[in-house]
């Protein structure tokens, strides 16, 4: 999307060149410096009078300059003022998971391997540091020719904490929460796990466990998540040993693998592990189910996305809705598609 005539033409050292999306609480710019581009996060400076978005901003920025890891956007620079906060972060070119898989398809198994690992990879990293994304979801993965990269850390935050905001609201995307954020009890890098095992059966059926996020009210949806069986049909049995841990409704029972069975690149054993906090048990039991021996075929191509995918670390309460068909989407405290 073009610049409007009202938008800045820089913003710190960067210059602008296009959006990549806007909403109620600010713009998200593409910029250069040079030869490189940039995402420019930017709030409006009326929501700068509110401590709580102000400060959601500033721990937002503290956790990105704390991340140093190929599979997450590079911190590059931020400045917080009275008439504009803003934060850049590096860009990646690719398409996001649920783009990839709404135009492609389910993942082949040998792609859903590599995404696994990556993906487990990464979230040990997360652990590594304390930090609790609370909004791992397939608009929030991109998948750049490099491999994945994790966006969107605008609702994170340290261990310990619960997952209801000030106005009682659940923070993160309905469809990919973990009960105890439904439950309002403990988080800890255990609920991002079970947000990842929702978006692996997602990447390998082309719909999360719970069914259509799409056609169901968030009520149902919730009552899915705390009490229903996931459907992991059309998941192998290797496929579906890994998601089922993940998606155990009580976060003690849910491990990290430290190795995955198919597939041979580097595992998790080089991620350094941390002790996470103990969350409250949750209270959804769910009985075991026979799994499905269906295999996907379906081929996907990258070269078939050319398009400019911005790195956009966002925060929660209706931060950014992206209006464009940019392969970038933001966080949202109710619904992925909820401005």
């Amino acid at each position: 999307e073009k610049l409007s005539a009202k938008d800045p033409k820089t913003i710190g050292p960067y210059e602008l060149v296009a959006r990549l999306g806007s909403g109620g609480m600010g713009v998200v710019f593409l910029g250069t410096l040079g030869v490189k581009r940039v995402a420019v996060k930017t709030v409006r400076s009326s929501f700068l009078d509110d401590p709580g978005l102000k400060g959601r901003f500033q721990r937002e920025i503290e956790n990105l300059k704390a991340m140093n890891y190929p599979r997450i956007a590079k911190f590059l620079d931020s400045s917080i003022d009275e008439d504009i906060a803003w934060h850049a972060v590096e860009f990646v070119n690719g398409p996001n998971l649920s783009e990839l898989v709404k135009s492609e398809g389910p993942l082949p198994e040998d792609q859903w391997w590599t995404l696994a690992a990556q993906l487990i990879e990464t979230l040990g990293y997360l652990d590594s540091l304390g930090i609790v994304h609370r909004d791992i979801k397939p608009s929030n993965i991109i998948m750049s020719e490099s491999g994945i990269s994790l966006i969107d850390f605008g609702i994170s935050q340290d261990s310990d904490s619960t997952s209801i905001t000030s106005t009682g609201l659940v923070s993160g995307s309905p469809a990919w929460l973990a009960p105890e954020q439904l439950e309002g009890t403990t988080l800890s890098s255990a609920s991002d796990w079970f947000s990842a095992g929702s978006v692996l059966v997602f990447a390998a059926k082309g719909k999360s466990p719970w069914g259509n996020e799409t056609s169901m009210t968030i009520p149902v949806l919730y009552q899915k998540i705390l009490s229903a069986e996931p459907d992991y049909s059309g998941l192998t049995q290797e496929q579906r040993d890994l998601v089922e841990n993940l998606l155990d409704p009580n976060p003690r029972n849910r491990k990290l693998p430290k190795a995955l069975p198919k597939y041979s690149g580097a595992t998790t054993t080089s991620v350094p592990s941390r002790k996470t906090s103990t969350p409250l048990k949750s209270t959804s039991k769910r009985p075991s189910v026979p799994a499905s021996k269906s295999k996907f075929t379906f081929s996907t191509k990258f070269t078939q996305f050319a398009l400019v995918a911005a790195l956009v670390i966002v925060g929660s309460l209706g931060f950014f809705q992206l209006t464009t068909t940019s392969p970038v989407e933001v966080a949202s405290e109710q619904n992925e598609k909820t401005p």
